[in-house]
């Protein structure tokens, strides 16, 4: 009995991811969000420059939907996008870094 008491916790322990900290002072828009946003979120389909619903190819309508708490809610407090959960706990923590930041285009 002792012996898988210790294999399950050895299984346990093994199987928690490792969450990557986030340094918010490194996160910037064009190294950092921007290649995100390209990779994950404006694709075809999705928040492309032909979508009907938020085109996210560039940073003044990645901003307009910062300013209107729509980018936050979705991705930070729901994680309702992307709808795949494509990203990871780090990126996430990422996009919440530059919007807490302000959501600065640098």
């Amino acid at each position: 009995m002792k012996r898988y008491a210790i294999i399950g916790f050895c299984l346990f322990i093994f199987s928690c991811k490792k969450s990557t900290p986030v340094d918010c002072s490194t996160v910037a828009y064009s190294s950092t969000i921007k290649p995100l946003i390209s990779s994950k979120c404006a694709t075809s389909g999705c928040h492309s420059g032909n979508s009907s619903i938020g085109n996210f190819t560039n940073y003044d309508n990645v901003y307009a939907y910062y300013k209107s708490g729509r980018l936050k809610s979705a991705v930070v407090t729901t994680k309702s996008m992307p709808p795949n959960n494509s990203l990871s706990s780090t990126e996430r923590k990422q996009i919440e870094c530059w919007i807490n930041n302000g959501a600065i285009n640098n």
